[in-house]
C-alpha cells in the first residue's frame, strides 16, 4: 500500500515537472518569437526610413 502511495506520488511529481518544463519552453518560445517579430518591425522602419532619406 506505501508503495503504490509512494509511486502515484513520484508520478504526479514527474508530471507536474514535465508540465512545468513544457510550460516555461512554450513561454519562452513566445518570447522569441515576439523579439523577432519586435526586431523585423524595428529593421523594416529603419530601412524604410533611410530609403527615403536617400531618396
Amino acid at each position: 500500500m506505501d508503495s503504490a502511495v509512494l509511486a502515484s506520488h513520484v508520478v504526479h511529481k514527474d508530471a507536474t515537472a514535465a508540465f512545468w518544463t513544457s510550460n516555461s519552453s512554450v513561454r519562452v518560445r513566445r518570447l522569441a518569437v515576439f523579439i523577432k517579430l519586435r526586431y523585423w518591425r524595428i529593421v523594416v522602419h529603419l530601412s524604410s526610413t533611410v530609403s527615403v532619406g536617400s531618396v
